[in-house]
């Protein structure tokens, strides 16, 4: 049985197939975290959308409750935790689910941490798991309709995240993000296979630790395999049935909220023991988050990886030489045109990216020219070899056994006494004598035909004596093709 989805083991690696990059691969310093090479990456189906989303970040507005205080993610500052809250907390959760969309997985079904089946499987389905629907996307490849589903785990999705923006809650096994835009990964890694999950985690979020992929670093260099209640993956519709019906969806949500871990009821009750026995109630529960060395606001930390991953691209497409196609610079090409998307038109890295950007524009048309010359050449040999192909045809059939016959030409009879002769004619000139002994042809029905024949050679043609006349070659036919219609 496939382990379910959430705390059990989700991940799976399937190979990534052909992306298109699309950022950078260096050390993640600040917003828009993940840890090393927390660049963007996207399939060539979706390059707009995902270039499109990805430059604008994808920083979450949400509410979480945060050791008996709830805190917002957009700067809103500390909310006294009371009635109004959870009130309030109530009453959205109310709502979203009432909104909510939710399928139930086939057996296997798997979650993947982008639209294409060449990602990465971050989840695989038991029959029956419940997922909540966020969005569908339709699109189209090689004319076959494709649908995904964006969709959340009741009980969240296990990923990877840097160590340098986790600290501890003083809830063991619960370890909350501090850091904004912090990516979640299907690899603990930033290569080319691990793209990154579309939304981020935010300061404040809570997370549960799975394990570490190599314990003897340093924690904050190491990669944290943790269980993201928020994680959203992507599913093929098709592997999925669709919750309907009244009472479907109220089990389904009364499921949903049964699964979900609450993370922070369990680091508040701990928070509200810690307080009780130091008797100091107004105590500040929270640890001591380590800072987050920020970028300039008006030129993101992204842009500067963009233009660094771009420049790598750019890079080894030139490394090709004259083997670079046209799509070879497409990816360095997009990332410039994401720094310049990011940043503003005076920035001094803008006009490195413009530079770059034209330089890789000229050798892209390099890279065309030749490809439509090498495509002209070969249409051009293809057009020679069947024009040889047609000449040589051409010969055949003008030819006295046109590539296939014994013998080809008119057929004409003469009469000596009560025997009748049959002789083929071809360019004025008789060529062979023909009979037919096993008496399958009716040679008379044939006369005045151009005909091919097969067959067998009775006798070799003589010269003429002086007692005996010259005599045509003899040919037993076997086999006729009317080749034209009769010359009577």
């Amino acid at each position: 049985m496939a382990p379910r989805v959430g705390l059990r083991n989700c991940f799976r690696d399937f190979g990534s197939g052909w992306l298109l990059p699309l950022g950078s691969h260096l050390p993640d310093v600040g917003p828009a975290q993940g840890g090393p090479g927390a660049g963007s990456w996207f399939t060539a189906t979706h390059a707009a959308a995902y270039a499109a989303e990805r430059s604008l970040g994808e920083m979450r507005v949400t509410t979480r409750e945060r050791a008996g205080r709830a805190v917002t993610t957009v700067g809103l500052g500390w909310l006294s935790a009371g009635l109004a809250t959870a009130c309030m907390s109530m009453g959205m959760a109310a709502a979203q689910d009432a909104d909510a969309t939710y399928v139930r997985a086939a057996e296997g079904a798997q979650v993947y941490n982008y639209q294409d089946y060449r990602g990465k499987v971050i989840a695989t389905s038991d029959a029956g798991d419940l997922f909540r629907v966020l969005q569908r996307h339709e699109f189209e490849i090689d004319g076959r309709e494709l649908s995904w589903l964006e969709v959340q785990a009741p009980a969240g999705m296990q990923v990877w995240v840097f160590g340098q923006f986790l600290v501890e809650t003083g809830v063991e096994g619960v370890l909350r993000v501090s850091g904004t835009g912090v990516r979640m990964r299907p690899l603990p890694d930033s290569s080319v296979a691990s793209f990154p999950l579309k939304n981020t985690l935010n300061t404040g979020d809570l997370v549960e630790f799975v394990e570490r992929a190599d314990p003897s670093k340093p924690f904050a260099e190491d990669w944290i395999r943790v269980n993201a209640e928020d994680a959203i993956g992507f599913m093929a519709q098709e592997t999925t049935t669709p919750v309907t019906g009244e009472q479907e969806m109220a089990a389904a949500m009364t499921e949903w909220r049964n699964e979900q871990p609450e993370l922070s009821q369990k680091v508040r009750a701990a928070n509200e023991a810690v307080y009780a026995e130091a008797d100091d109630p107004v105590q500040d529960p929270e640890p001591e988050i380590r800072p987050v060395t920020k970028p300039a606001a008006s030129i993101p930390e992204e842009a500067y990886r963009s233009l660094a991953y771009g420049r790598t691209l750019f890079n080894n497409a030139i490394k090709k030489g004259k083997e670079a196609v046209e799509a070879d610079f497409d990816p360095a090409i997009r990332a410039f045109l994401i720094v310049l998307d990011m940043v503003p038109e005076d920035a001094e890295i803008a006009d490195q990216a413009r530079d770059y950007l034209s330089k890789a524009e000229a050798h892209q048309t390099l890279a065309a020219t030749r490809e439509a010359l090498k495509d002209a050449n070969e249409r051009q040999q293809q057009w020679l070899n069947s024009l040889q192909q047609q000449q040589a045809q051409a010969e055949l059939k003008d030819s006295v056994h046109w590539g296939r016959f014994t013998g080809r030409g008119w057929l004409e009879s003469t009469r000596e006494g009560r025997e009748t002769r049959w002789f083929l004619r071809w360019s004025g000139q008789v060529t062979f004598e023909v009979t037919c002994d096993n008496g399958r042809y009716d040679m008379a029905q044939f006369e005045g035909y151009e005909i091919g024949v097969r067959g067998s050679l009775l006798r070799a043609r003589s010269m003429a004596t002086e007692s005996t006349p010259a005599e045509e070659a003899l040919l037993d036919i076997t086999r006729i093709e009317v080749i034209s219609g009769s010359s009577r």
